[in-house]
């Protein structure tokens, strides 16, 4: 069979492999000048393949989705054998803190293998090719048609176009046109992996500070989600690993959202006090600029003592007790409001898309026979860490499996 697919990105240079190896002539239609320019920059630019966590009950890791939808596509295709995909392609594998990484810490290395794989097979490329819309069925065959008026048949498609994630580097949302067409629904499409914003006027003071921290994500003051690791500050508010995970489960409504972070998460606010009761009984004749000192970060340090009123030209000693415990507590529950989130632009992936209702265990379309639909152009997403670029590995590599 001739297939066409749409877009040369991670999910969709494994389908077209994976067709390949079963015998097709295959086509992937790009509409940037190369393929997998977004592989390049997953993982700090060393492309964080996938995660040891899912090396067991994988569909876990993904709450909210249909989970024997899951279960099914990751038997078919799973953390085992990504990783042996990857290494018959030649490329070495390591595991940092169970985040696996190509040895080079290379994205290139990860690209490289695939494109180089792909012209093994003669697996055509045509890149500059922007998609518009296929027509066609099953039994007569498709067109896929391109805005330079350029039409490609073919018996089978695949849809492998991204999402709006990271415009620059080719996203544009073009797929979620394509399959609208075809007469699909779309989930609300909003950013996913993305930085919170807050209008809270001290940030810009503190940008720049990174300290670990357990963050909870609260709506109307109940903890929904939480997440521990690095906490960056930023000029607009928060960023960093916890904080993209925790913005997966904003949802379209703001209102009375927050963001409580626990500074010292290993340490209780007993604790904490003690500490500090103890550095003015020792040292009382020094200024209250000196209290935070070893504890926390200076720029963070200093706001929380304005932020507890503690002037910093008094003595450790004449700081009232009271005002100690609204800074252990503060240290210990420093509460964000949330007003947003960075853009399109910014953020790593897109929450929404193709509900998994409408694509069968083979990633067929239920609504158009003979087209397929993989990677994020389908609503389901996980957090940072490799499991996304799994989804996009599995889903292309069950799409490509056409017999």
């Amino acid at each position: 069979m001739n297939i066409v697919v749409i877009g040369g990105g991670a999910s969709g240079m494994m389908a077209s492999i994976k067709a390949s190896k079963n015998g097709h002539n295959v086509t992937v239609l790009e509409h940037k000048d190369k393929i997998g320019k977004k592989l390049l920059a997953t993982g700090n630019g060393r492309c964080n393949l996938t995660n040891e966590v899912l090396k067991s009950n994988p569909s876990k890791c993904y709450e909210g989705y249909d989970q024997e939808w899951l279960e099914n596509a990751f038997n078919a295709f799973g953390y085992d054998d990504t990783i042996k995909f990857f290494e018959e392609l030649g490329l070495m594998i390591k595991s940092r803190q169970g985040l696996v990484y190509p040895y080079s810490d290379q994205a290139n290395a990860v690209l490289d293998a695939l494109r180089f794989r792909m012209q093994d097979l003669g697996i055509k490329v045509i890149s500059d090719s922007h998609v518009d819309r296929v027509e066609g069925n099953i039994k007569e065959g498709f067109l896929v048609c391109t805005d330079n008026g350029k039409k490609y048949k073919c018996d089978r498609v695949i849809i492998a176009t991204g999402s709006k994630a990271q415009p620059k580097l080719g996203a544009d949302g073009s797929g979620y046109v394509i399959v609208k067409k075809l007469g699909h629904r779309i989930n609300r499409l909003h950013p996913g992996l993305v930085q919170l914003k807050s209008s809270e006027n001290y940030f810009k003071s503190i940008a720049g500070t990174r300290i670990t921290s357990k963050c909870s994500l609260l709506f109307d003051e109940k903890v929904v989600k939480e997440e521990t690791g690095e906490l960056q500050i930023t000029s607009y508010g928060l960023s960093g690993i916890v904080i993209m995970n925790l913005s997966n489960c904003l949802g379209e409504n703001l209102n009375n959202v927050s963001v409580s972070c626990d500074l010292m998460p290993d340490h209780d606010t007993a604790y904490l006090e003690d500490i500090l009761n103890k550095k003015i009984k020792n040292y009382p004749d020094r200024d209250s600029g000196t209290l935070l000192i070893g504890i926390l970060p200076k720029k963070l340090g200093d706001l929380f003592l304005k932020e507890t009123k503690i002037g910093y030209d008094c003595k450790l000693k004449d700081i009232e007790k009271v005002k100690i415990q609204r800074l252990a507590n503060l240290i210990k529950t420093w509460v964000v409001p949330i007003n947003g989130t960075n853009t399109f632009e910014e953020c790593q992936i897109t929450l929404g898309g193709v509900p998994l209702e409408e694509v069968d265990a083979n990633m067929e379309s239920k609504v158009k026979k003979g087209v397929y639909l993989c990677g994020e152009i389908l609503d389901v997403h996980g957090k940072c860490g490799g499991f996304n670029l799994q989804l996009a590995w599995t889903t292309g590599y069950i799409a490509g499996d056409l017999k």
